[in-house]
């Protein structure tokens, strides 16, 4: 498999990940070019980097473009909390497309990966000792809208924390170690309900035998339809399940359980887990 790694010069973040990236010794210069940048590959030739100029958001059709099964997007996360933090989610949106992508469409997940790293920041992170990290995975939002499966690996939480050498070295780190391990495939999952930083989808990556793809958090359920619906099953993973984060399904709840029965989708109440 041959990964794509972007990273955009409009982002802080983006650009401190690179350069651990680069000091990491593995890469060397292509003669070719993308963008007028040129493209690094790494020593074991399952790995591109790509420097963009515009927002990773706007990457749309990037995945057509560059030579690569699986698309990873280095970037920043911005929180008003200004909590050091490392993210990882899917892109897409469950209504208006105000940040880049599509209206009601949602790109390909990889969820197998994303569990992967989620589990290697964590213990990549406890590693340095004095230094603390939120390391969450956020809800499904924003653009570009793809169809090769992609994920934003992401610094949070402000300007401070994106040129923070700690972050840049372990971001940098855990998508070595995407782009060269053995990732184990597992059983894929979308969540519903919840919020934006999932508590449940946690659960499931650090503790269930699931990997999380997808997150419709409690605040985009009105706008989840059969449609929409059709699309988790479609892009989570094969023949995804759903989780339904129980207490934060709201008034959604029986409306979202009907929903599911009438299409036949396989759901797990979140308190019911076997871990």
């Amino acid at each position: 498999m041959r990964y794509a790694i972007i990273a955009s010069t409009q982002d802080i973040a983006a650009m401190n990940i690179k350069d651990h990236l680069m000091l990491s010794g593995k890469f060397h210069e292509l003669d070719e070019t993308y963008e007028g940048h040129p493209i690094f590959e790494h020593a074991s030739g399952a790995a591109r980097l790509y420097t963009v100029d515009r927002s990773s958001v706007d990457c749309e059709g990037i995945d057509s473009e560059v030579d690569a099964h699986f698309i990873i997007f280095a970037t920043r996360h911005r929180a008003e909390s200004g909590i050091p933090s490392l993210t990882l989610h899917v892109c897409g949106n469950f209504s208006e497309a105000r940040l880049g992508g599509k209206e009601k469409q949602i790109s390909v997940a990889m969820p197998s990966h994303m569990k992967a790293a989620l589990n290697f920041m964590f213990e990549e992170a406890a590693r340095h000792a004095g230094v603390s990290f939120e390391i969450v995975q956020e809800a499904t939002h924003h653009g570009p809208l793809l169809s090769k499966p992609s994920m934003f690996i992401e610094i949070g939480s402000d300007e401070k924390c994106w040129e923070d050498n700690t972050a840049g070295e372990i971001i940098a780190k855990t998508i070595l170690y995407l782009v060269t391990a053995e990732i184990k495939h597992c059983e894929a999952v979308f969540v519903l309900g919840g919020g934006h930083y999932n508590q449940v989808a946690q659960k499931i990556m650090h503790s269930t035998k699931y990997a999380v793809g997808h997150i419709c958090p409690k605040y985009a359920l009105p706008h989840l339809d059969t449609a929409m619906l059709a699309q988790l099953m479609e892009r989570s993973g094969s023949v995804p399940v759903a989780i339904l984060d129980w207490k934060g399904l709201g008034q959604e709840k029986e409306r979202i359980i009907g929903l599911l029965e009438g299409k036949g989708v396989k759901y797990i109440r979140s308190d019911r887990l076997e871990v």
